[in-house]
């Protein structure tokens, strides 16, 4: 009986570990913005999937830009605005760090081919090392 509950708990351990995806729609599109770590850690590498939809199918062929800013201040991510690349399906990644932690913001520009661009915020939790 330990034994199976401890593998319970450790199952439950490592679920927990995957990334943690937020969704935010802009009109006809819904953007989901993952980090790998989970949470993002200061002054480390985080990678950025976004993961874009118009109705429900992968929205392939935007341009897609990462801007961090942290709210209050004048802080923003070392390189400024990111350039996401393309993976497919409606899946764009960037890699960056932030550096350091607290609360920050993430924009995220999405321009599809021949329209204007839209652009969806989320707030990341960023933890100090």
């Amino acid at each position: 009986m330990y034994r199976i509950l401890t593998i319970i708990v450790l199952a439950l351990m490592l679920a927990s570990c995957g990334t943690r995806g937020q969704t935010q729609t802009q009109g006809d599109l819904s953007v989901t913005l993952e980090t790998n770590p989970a949470p993002p850690i200061a002054d480390r590498p985080t990678t950025f999937t976004i993961t874009i939809r118009r109705g429900g199918a992968p929205l392939d062929g935007a341009y897609v830009t990462l801007a961090r800013e942290m709210p209050g201040m004048e802080h923003r991510g070392d390189e400024g605005r990111l350039i996401a690349q393309s993976l497919g399906a409606g899946r764009y990644e960037a890699l960056s760090a932030f550096t350091m932690g607290s609360r920050w913001d993430v924009v995220v520009g999405v321009t599809p081919t021949n329209e204007q661009p839209q652009a969806v915020t989320f707030s990341l939790d960023v933890e100090q090392p």
